[in-house]
């Protein structure tokens, strides 16, 4: 399974799987890290919420890693459970952070059925 720590270690790999440069990555994770934490709390605090707060499923991978899913999806135009296969996780969590990314970028039109 890759790691924050062995993305670091091999930048090849995250040039060769997520198609940006390594510096580049790991400042798009740093300023998706400060804009997290306040979309989160933003998303909690809608007026249409309908469930709990700390309702539903938590990821169980850290945002770093799901980044690289999403990119490596993106860029390699290959099967979801190829991905995982790849990355060493499960698919699920590949659909999981697609569908995360898109309704962060497209949160005003995304609704959860």
């Amino acid at each position: 399974m890759f790691t924050q720590q062995s993305l670091r270690d091999h930048p090849s790999l995250v040039k060769a799987f997520l198609g940006i440069e390594p510096d580049q990555v790991w400042e798009l994770i740093e300023h998706m890290t400060e804009q997290f934490a306040t979309y989160t709390h933003q998303r909690h605090q809608r007026a249409e919420r309908q469930r709990a707060v700390g309702a539903g499923r938590s990821h169980d991978l850290p945002l770093s890693i799901r980044t690289a899913l999403v990119l490596t999806y993106l860029r390699l135009h290959i099967p979801q459970a190829t991905v995982a296969a790849l990355l060493w996780v499960r698919p699920r969590a590949i659909s999981r952070a697609i569908y995360a990314a898109c309704c962060r970028s497209f949160s005003s039109n995304c609704r959860v059925p």
